[in-house]
């Protein structure tokens, strides 16, 4: 017997099968997840296109996976909203990406009023659309919008109107979100301009509420959750404690916090799930520009394909004096300095492109290294790495080096997309708990070379007059 899981990421849509009871794959799809740039700033995915994606993905792997699905979960990229008409099931607008800063204006504005806000959240997103797109704000006038996540757009596309919701770990990345009564908060959604009649139903994140027909397989849809609870779960970040670094698009880290919201050393509170009406919680903290910078690298010419980084940066031994800063969207934890703005420095006519590319692998170990610094992570307590970036060794060797600790990576697996069918398997009995949730296999990469006090202290160094910069 198989489980499915499905997470419709920023830059990718992945499908997997796993066998029921392990994490051994029976069957894997991606596809792009199409993204465009309208303007400086702005990042958008189409809401049909991710879902065709996401159909298509899907048929694949229960086609050849040579089994039985016991059940569908679906995960996804949190804090990208999506519009759409509630009786019809039509999209209203772009889905506007947790990357997309086109409302830092209004997210001034709002902190200058007293009003909590971010430019990665959700919140500020839904308000744009509102106050911009014609056709939701007369779907709002007439009691027909619906404002979600894209696990909620991908089910209600899937399995009709009803099956349009989602859990409180999508939720809590809106700042509309109340943790204390684990529900909507309407003072919040008045705050930001946002009704919250319109926002999707919270629900338990497993449990079979909705049945979605693929090809000539009907399967219940389990599950539904962000992508870093997914991963959460395949790494087995279930406990009080534990640690995960995701390195894709962005950089991730959670740690597990148990049944109160935890924060501090710059990072904010997030749900991990809702498992019989009880809450967990992590405290995150964000890189935005990660495996993006890499992206940077090929468009500006500097790399072939992200496939040849550890080949080209690893033509030399060192950056010859070279930085680079990835706040190509800002700086995020621990610093949360949106005015920053990434660059490289030390340059002399001895720079090549290789010491360029090295800085850009250098610049995210030491990102990675801020966050584990702010958390305080002690040396008994095991840090897992996960995501495309990990399949670079020498971005892994760094971040060992760099923090000074033995570090465990993941195996390149769709981590998010294994955990969303473990969830599944949890919401049809078919596993009994996160605890029995089979965890992708890790393997543990040491430090080596000198003491990094003093690169470390350079960086910080570096950091400080990026941020003089950006002002």
């Amino acid at each position: 017997m198989g489980l499915c899981g499905l997470d419709v990421g920023s830059t990718t849509v992945e499908a997997v099968v796993t066998e029921a009871g392990s994490s051994r794959l029976l069957a894997r799809a991606r596809l792009p997840a199409p993204v465009t740039h309208p303007r400086p700033g702005w990042v958008e995915h189409d809401p049909d296109a991710l879902f065709d994606a996401a159909r298509r993905v899907l048929e694949e792997v229960l086609g050849a996976s040579g089994t039985e699905v016991a059940a569908l979960g679906v995960v996804s990229q949190r804090a990208t909203v999506v519009a759409w008409d509630a009786h019809t099931g039509e999209a209203l607008g772009p889905a506007i990406s947790w990357q997309d800063r086109r409302t830092t204006e209004r997210v001034e504005s709002l902190l200058a009023s007293g009003v909590l806000a971010l430019d990665s959240a959700a919140a500020p997103k839904a308000w744009w659309l509102l106050e911009h797109v014609p056709a939701v704000r007369d779907a709002a006038r007439a009691g027909r919008l619906r404002l979600g996540p894209v696990d909620a757009w991908i089910a209600a596309r899937l399995a009709g109107p009803d099956a349009g919701v989602t859990d409180v770990a999508q939720a809590s990345t809106t700042l509309l979100f109340d943790p204390g009564v684990g529900s909507w908060d309407p003072a919040a959604a008045a705050a930001h301009g946002v009704p919250v009649d319109a926002l999707v139903p919270l629900v338990d994140t497993v449990g079979a509420r909705s049945r979605v027909a693929l090809g000539e397989r009907v399967l219940p849809l389990a599950a539904r959750s962000g992508d870093q609870s997914g991963s959460c779960v395949a790494l087995g970040v279930t406990a009080p404690g534990r640690v995960k670094v995701s390195l894709g698009t962005s950089g991730m880290l959670d740690e597990h916090t148990g049944p109160e919201p935890g924060g501090g050393g710059g990072t904010y509170p997030v749900a991990l799930w809702r498992l019989d009406g009880t809450v967990s919680f992590a405290r995150e903290g964000v890189i935005h520009a990660a495996g993006s910078s890499l992206e940077w690298l090929v468009e500006v010419g500097l790399l072939d394909d992200p496939a040849h980084l550890d080949a080209v940066a690893g033509a030399v031994s060192d950056t010859a004096g070279a930085w680079f800063v990835p706040a190509l969207a800002g700086l995020g934890a621990p610093f949360h300095d949106m005015t920053a703005r990434g660059r490289f420095e030390g340059l002399t006519r001895a720079t090549g492109r290789a010491h360029l590319v090295r800085a850009v692998v250098e610049g995210i170990a030491h990102r990675v290294v801020d966050l584990l610094e702010a958390v305080g992570v002690g040396e008994g307590s095991p840090v897992v790495l996960d995501g495309g970036l990990t399949r670079s060794r020498l971005l892994v060797r760094r971040i060992a080096a760099l923090a000074g600790r033995e570090v465990e990576v993941a195996a390149p697996v769709p981590v998010a997309a294994v955990g969303a069918a473990h969830l599944a398997g949890m919401g049809v009995g078919a596993l009994e708990g996160l605890a029995t949730a089979p965890l992708v296999a890790t393997g543990t990469v040491a430090p080596t070379g000198p003491d990094p006090a003093g690169e470390r202290a350079a960086w910080r160094e570096v950091l400080d007059r990026t941020r003089r910069t950006g002002r």
